[in-house]
């Protein structure tokens, strides 16, 4: 989370020149994480601590995601606001993943019609006319977070998923349960070989490359950007108890 938002944070210097920066990780042990808005009521912060589950703030927007067997995924882009927008960032970075999923033999609705507007909590539990879904269910969840000069996206693409655990991170456990059942699919749900991680964000980085219009090199963030992460580990998200009940 620090060194997505030390990228987002550098890029609105005018010395400091971020280039397009996408990054796809996996997560030690599930980790529950909150959008940069989301109050913690909702939380059951008893169980998170008994079962010893770091809870973190995104930098972007949206409600929490219980990370674990997924394929995590940030892109940060500098927005020449002559010539682009967030809203057609995000656009190409839903298609990208949408061509994605036909390339691994999966078919996501053309359209998503659905008004699901309720209140909750859980990013899955929500699927509204935007979402990337197959047969009405969301796979995919893309949060964003908008600066001057650039757009930050995370995102996560469930590959496997316990809803009773989920559940249990919250204290209305029984509610979002049901919700998970009726706007979450995973995809050892909709195929008996599902294919690897590797094979999957292969296939997405050729196709957002392709949908960008722009190559991508394997690199390293720069030593201005490493130590601005550490800068804000340090003072942001370290200090932090996993569990404070902040409102």
């Amino acid at each position: 989370m620090a060194q997505d938002e030390a990228l987002l944070s550098l890029g609105e210097t005018i010395e400091q020149a971020v280039p397009p920066t996408l990054r796809l990780f996996s997560w030690a042990e599930p980790t529950l994480s909150i959008g940069r808005f989301q109050r913690t009521d909702s939380l059951n912060l008893s169980y998170l601590e008994k079962k010893k589950i770091p809870l973190v703030r995104r930098p972007t927007g949206g409600r929490a995601i219980l990370h674990d067997n997924e394929i995590t995924f940030s892109l940060y882009l500098p927005l020449p606001k002559e010539t682009l927008n967030p809203l057609v960032l995000y656009c190409s970075l839903k298609e990208a993943w949408v061509k994605t999923l036909q390339k691994i033999g999966l078919f996501p609705d053309a359209e998503n019609n659905s008004k699901n507007y309720f209140a909750s909590p859980y990013c899955f539990s929500l699927n509204t006319a935007h979402e990337i879904t197959i047969k009405g269910k969301k796979i995919i969840g893309i949060a964003q977070a908008k600066a001057k000069r650039g757009v930050l996206f995370q995102g996560s693409f469930i590959l496997s998923g316990n809803r009773e655990e989920i559940a249990r991170c919250f204290i209305n456990c029984e509610k979002i349960q049901q919700e998970l059942w009726s706007n979450l699919i995973t995809l050892e749900e909709l195929t008996s070989k599902p294919p690897a991680k590797d094979e999957i964000t292969n296939i997405f980085l050729n196709t957002l490359a392709a949908t960008l219009e722009m190559p991508w090199y394997r690199g390293e963030l720069s030593g201005e950007e490493q130590k601005r992460a550490e800068e804000l580990f340090q003072t942001k998200y370290a200090p932090l108890s996993p569990y404070h009940t902040e409102r």
